[in-house]
């Protein structure tokens, strides 16, 4: 009977375990449930920040965050160096092709230039093969004559001094103008000519000739001619380059229009700023009859340029004097007329 009685109440008490581990189970799962995140719900919140939403295709761009939109796919940003590399490439192949063609135009205007000179016929080869256009000098049959010519004039420092040196010792001579100062200076060139001077084309700014081309060439001659015309009346026939540069093609041109190119044979090299003995002595060792003896009136040099050609003149004079040399003019001693035909 009592194991009977025992068996019942075991029974009853393992029923009872069942039903409350079932129950405390559903209570678990229940309050799991309800603190759980709903992953769903997280799926779809555009308005949150932290989650990234996809677009539909075919919109504008399908990254919303901008730390995602800085995120390049690394084939993608290899292919957008690819294309900017062969622009870069292009410019710079550009670039070196433009200072190669460029360094090439250099180096063939060099060359030309270099040929040019090397063409170009000396002052004594020009001389000689045109001895009736080019001058240096007069003929020694004619006499102990000597022509004084002054170039680079006028000027309103130098070029009246020599004047009145001139006027005093009743010496003519032959003043060779730039066009641009003779401009400026009118009153000073009528003077020349009142005087009994003659007048010559020195260009209209005093270009070294060889470096000129013949369109600039003649604009030369011609401007200083028309500013010479201007004032005195006539178109001075006698030229002399600056420098006593000139090239073959130029003097030809010159020949053909109506000039004769006179140059010197004796430099006193005044313009070195030389000291006046010197500077007589170089005229008075050198001088012969026919000589052409080349000075200068004028100039923008330093402070005290030319003085020492004032000094020397008188002394030069004195002593050619001594020696009977007289002093002509261009056209006497080349036996010709002061203006073009």
């Amino acid at each position: 009977m009592q194991r009977l009685l025992f068996i019942i109440l075991l029974g009853l008490t393992l029923s009872g375990c069942s039903n409350s581990q079932q129950v405390r189970h559903d209570v678990v799962s229940t309050t799991h449930d309800l603190t759980a995140p709903d992953t769903a719900v997280q799926q779809y919140k555009p308005e949150h920040h932290n989650y990234y939403v996809p677009k539909l295709p075919g919109s504008e761009s399908n990254i919303s965050n901008s730390k995602e939109r800085n995120k390049l796919d690394p084939p993608f940003a290899a292919e957008t160096k690819t294309v900017k590399q062969p622009e870069k490439q292009v410019a710079l192949h550009q670039s070196a092709q433009l200072k190669t063609r460029s360094t090439q135009q250099r180096a063939r205007q060099q060359i030309q230039m270099k040929q040019r000179v090397s063409k170009r016929l000396s002052i004594a080869q020009l001389h000689n093969k045109y001895p009736q256009l080019f001058k240096l000098r007069g003929s020694s049959q004619a006499g102990k004559k000597v022509a004084l010519t002054f170039d680079d004039v006028p000027d309103q420092t130098i070029t009246p001094v020599i004047l009145d040196i001139l006027k005093q010792e009743n010496i003519k001579a032959t003043f060779f103008l730039v066009g641009y100062r003779a401009e400026r200076n009118p009153a000073i060139v009528k003077r020349m000519v009142d005087e009994g001077h003659i007048i010559g084309n020195h260009t209209y700014n005093h270009p070294l000739l060889t470096r000129q081309d013949l369109p600039k060439f003649i604009r030369q001659l011609r401007q200083t001619e028309t500013i010479i015309d201007d004032i005195i009346g006539y178109k001075p026939r006698y030229f002399r380059p600056p420098f006593g540069e000139i090239t073959e093609e130029q003097l030809r041109w010159a020949g053909k229009h109506g000039y004769m190119v006179v140059n010197w044979d004796v430099d006193s090299n005044d313009w070195r700023g030389i000291p006046a003995a010197v500077m007589e002595n170089n005229i008075i060792n050198e001088v012969s009859p026919g000589s052409i003896v080349l000075q200068h009136a004028g100039g923008a040099g330093k402070k005290g340029y030319l003085d020492n050609t004032v000094k020397a003149l008188p002394s030069i004079i004195k002593r050619l004097k001594a020696q009977q040399y007289d002093f002509v003019t261009i056209p006497e001693l080349l036996h010709g007329s002061k203006s073009k035909k």
